[in-house]
């Protein structure tokens, strides 16, 4: 990325200072929050700790998907290549376009340049596959079932 890591630093901070103040708002108020015609109903502290440890989880896993499918040796240590998902990730959510696609690959070939470019292409391939693809079929599959059975009734 063209950022300093000046500018890195401060965009981590200021994420890290946004999630802050949403976990002191969640501690602090109950119910509904009112703020200049804007209203959001907080979750409880509980439901919040529990948000957050299953998005640490989801993405850990997605990240650790992808992350063997690259071959030995060849993305580095797991944590960096963490923080290279999670950009990735992101970049392709703001582009607006559907999953990210050509973006988060893109984004990928330019952070992972120790990373053959087929290589990377073909893991990213199967991580689709496996990561999005199959699901969907999955939950297409069951919703098909449970509205053919709520039919038959």
């Amino acid at each position: 990325l063209a950022l300093s890591e000046a500018a890195a630093m401060a965009v981590g901070a200021g994420l890290l200072v946004a999630h802050a103040l949403y976990v002191a708002a969640v501690a602090r108020f109950r119910g509904t929050l009112r703020l200049r015609g804007f209203e959001a109903e907080l979750p409880t502290p509980r439901l919040t700790a529990w948000q957050y440890a299953l998005g640490l989880v989801e993405v850990l896993a997605a990240a650790a998907v992808l992350y063997v499918l690259l071959p030995p040796d060849s993305a580095g240590a797991f944590l960096p290549f963490v923080a290279v998902y999670v950009v990735a990730i992101l970049a392709g959510m703001l582009s607006s376009v559907p999953a990210g696609l050509g973006v988060f690959e893109s984004m990928l070939l330019l952070m992972l340049r120790d990373v053959p470019p087929e290589s990377l292409l073909g893991a990213v391939l199967a991580y689709r596959l496996l990561y999005e693809l199959v699901p969907f079929v999955l939950g297409l599959l069951l919703f098909v079932g449970w509205e053919a059975t709520a039919r038959r009734r």
